[in-house]
């Protein structure tokens, strides 16, 4: 684990622990997980950076991009404050994430969409 420098989160990589297999894990344990479950998650991390929005209603606004993957989730608003990034981490810890960094959740998170 190492400090990721100005934003005062921890930012843990796959490639500084050496464990590819426990990521894969991860990734794949992500990409599989149950639709409710899944959506839940987005949403919690959406929440997160954005208290006052609504995914339904981004989902819904005439972006077709927005329509076909649903709501679209920035890692740059999570490394802009620590908390925030922490607590989004540990929200990825509590699904049994382990070794998957936040940042490799969200891209995963973006392209599978809600």
């Amino acid at each position: 684990i190492s400090s990721n420098g100005g934003g005062g989160g921890v930012k843990r990589s796959c490639l500084k622990e050496k464990d590819y297999f426990g990521c894969l894990l991860d990734a794949a344990s992500l990409m599989a997980m149950k639709p409710e479950k899944f959506a839940s998650l987005k949403e919690v991390l959406y929440k997160l950076v954005h208290p006052d929005g609504d995914m339904t209603t981004m989902a819904k606004e005439d972006d077709d991009n927005l329509q076909r993957q649903g709501l679209i989730l920035h890692y740059d608003d999570f490394h802009a404050d620590g908390t925030i990034m922490n607590e989004a981490q540990s929200m990825l810890l509590a699904k049994g994430l382990v070794y998957l960094d936040l940042d490799d959740a969200i891209s995963i998170m973006n392209r599978r969409g809600l």
